[in-house]
């Protein structure tokens, strides 16, 4: 997939619509005892006002995602981007429709599920996906991320740096980078400090 990292990302929806999407997502869908495929049947008949028609591929996907056998964090996560992507801002943009991989007859709203759940956003846990305000911006940019997409009204440049000033993901890999660059420096001054004791004790040795 595309990332917000590219140089012409498309606008797609705004952050503020994504995050007061988030922010009202239902409690119970953060239970996770509740029956996971049909909680995520149930929210795409209500945004398509009629129930889905999944075929064997699809409710092989939704059970891999959230079914019985999932993880409970998995079952969570899936449900609230579900509650994310049925948004009507989300449900009717052409340009997350263009964006959304997927083949003939798969479902919009499970393959974006899927984009999520193994995309950025699991760098958190699910619960502050709706309860955590930088949860909720950072989730609702990684939907655009994994979509290639920008928020709306922002310059590529804009979307680019507010992600990597709310990525969990993005602040662990360049915590690991400087981690890597130091233990670099610190072999570079140890091989040196060996080096030049060398030095001076082939000198002492030759006077």
């Amino acid at each position: 997939m595309n990332t917000a990292s590219g140089r012409h990302p498309v606008e797609g929806p705004a952050v503020p619509d994504l995050v007061r999407r988030l922010a009202a997502t239902p409690v119970d869908l953060l239970d996770p005892r509740v029956h996971a495929p049909a909680a995520l049947a149930d929210l795409v008949e209500l945004a398509d006002g009629q129930p889905p028609r999944w075929n064997a591929r699809v409710i092989s996907q939704v059970d891999v995602l959230c079914g019985p056998q999932a993880p409970p964090v998995a079952r969570v996560a899936a449900l609230v981007a579900a509650w994310l992507v049925t948004a009507p801002v989300v449900r009717d943009s052409v340009v997350v429709r263009a964006a959304l991989p997927g083949r003939l007859g798969d479902d919009p709203v499970v393959t974006a599920v899927e984009a999520m759940l193994t995309g950025p956003a699991m760098a958190r846990r699910p619960h502050d996906w709706v309860q955590d305000p930088d949860g909720r911006e950072e989730v609702a940019r990684a939907f655009l991320v994994v979509l290639g997409l920008r928020g709306e009204g922002e310059t590529a440049a804009e979307s680019a740096d507010r992600w990597l000033a709310v990525s969990t993901a993005e602040r662990a890999r360049l915590a690991g980078e400087i981690a890597v660059e130091l233990r670099r420096a610190e072999e570079l001054a140890a091989r040196l400090a060996e080096q030049r004791a060398r030095e001076a004790a082939a000198r002492y040795t030759n006077h």
